[in-house]
């Protein structure tokens, strides 16, 4: 790939604008957990900009200011940040030079988020001690045995006037659930960082574009498309999640693995139906704020997030969008 000459306008883009995009971009990852993925996935795209154009300095100094106020709270964090930024800024500038394919560029991207998250755990685990993970997690898991002692337990007990053992079935239901929430971090890690990396790309490629920098794009969102195979992965879940209990040394590992398979795939096919219904909005000719309205609603209603995820699945067959498959 070759880059024209920086122009004089380009020169003087506003770094502390490109920070303050890095800085927010950092604030959604751990203050809004929904959107967290979407901070993730924003986050190196100033600096990539500016390494894309040879401006380094500007990449060094917008990834510094950016960070600064998290160096105050956990430098190792900071510090892991900047590597992770600066990771997939010339991994970008080397797949271009090098004429990659986008499903190259994307795993490349991926693979750039796992090493960092390595990086912080290795970091993290050589500072405080090895052994720091496993207190953390007794501790979680000693929270979750006196959970029903939490104040905020009392005053719903005492507001709803749920009884004794009623209450005490419905702690012992959520402990359940919480103590089996840490076995599904593989699965949960794997869609949360395909999803980043993903929009990591479209994000740069609109960036790039933007300043005079050819990326190749990926499909229009209302075309994207998996092949049928897939759908083994949701279907196993769902299978290993219902095989009946038998062997106590096996149930567990099966309810991980099915969770796991569950989370990953529930996370493509939710996105695959969002882009069916994407399409549907462009069919049916929508205005912006039904479709808003829409999404809104399917966001903050958990339940029905199984729309999108049946609508993926369901598509295979039905081809909503009449798309060309093979």
């Amino acid at each position: 790939m070759s880059f024209e000459k920086i122009s004089e306008t380009e020169k003087k883009t506003n770094l502390f604008l490109f920070a303050l995009y890095t800085f927010i971009s950092i604030i959604a990852m751990f203050f809004f957990p929904f959107a967290g993925f979407l901070g993730l996935a924003f986050l190196s795209v100033p600096v990539t900009i500016f390494v894309l154009k040879r401006q380094t300095s500007r990449a060094i100094w917008c990834s510094l200011i950016s960070v600064i106020l998290v160096f105050l709270v956990n430098y190792i964090l900071a510090l892991t940040l900047i590597a992770l930024i600066f990771m997939v800024a010339y991994f970008y500038r080397y797949s271009l030079k090098e004429d990659k394919d986008i499903r190259f560029r994307i795993l490349g991207l991926a693979g750039s988020m796992v090493v960092a998250l390595l990086l912080y755990i290795l970091l993290f685990s050589i500072i405080n001690g090895f052994d720091t993970f496993p207190e953390i997690a007794n501790g979680y898991n000693s929270y979750i045995d006196s959970i029903n002692e939490d104040p905020l337990f009392e005053s719903y007990r005492s507001l709803t006037g749920t009884e004794g053992a009623q209450f005490d079935a419905l702690i012992a239901q959520l402990q359940a659930v919480m103590k089996f929430i840490p076995k599904m971090l593989p699965g949960i890690l794997i869609g949360f960082i395909g999803l980043s990396s993903i929009l990591n790309y479209k994000f740069t490629h609109i960036f790039a574009k933007k300043y005079g920098i050819s990326i190749e794009d990926i499909k229009v969102f209302k075309e994207w498309d998996l092949n049928w195979n897939f759908c083994w992965g949701f279907i196993f879940g769902l299978i290993f999640i219902l095989i009946p209990r038998f062997n106590p040394a096996f149930d567990v590992a099966l309810d991980v693995i099915g969770a796991n398979l569950l989370v990953v795939f529930g996370m493509i096919y939710t996105v695959l139906g969002l882009s069916v219904i994407w399409s549907l909005f462009d069919r049916f000719k929508f205005n912006n704020a039904i479709r808003a309205i829409i999404l809104i609603v399917i966001s903050l209603f958990f339940g029905l997030v199984i729309v999108p995820i049946l609508m993926g699945l369901v598509d295979i067959w039905a081809n909503f969008r009449k798309l060309k498959r093979k």
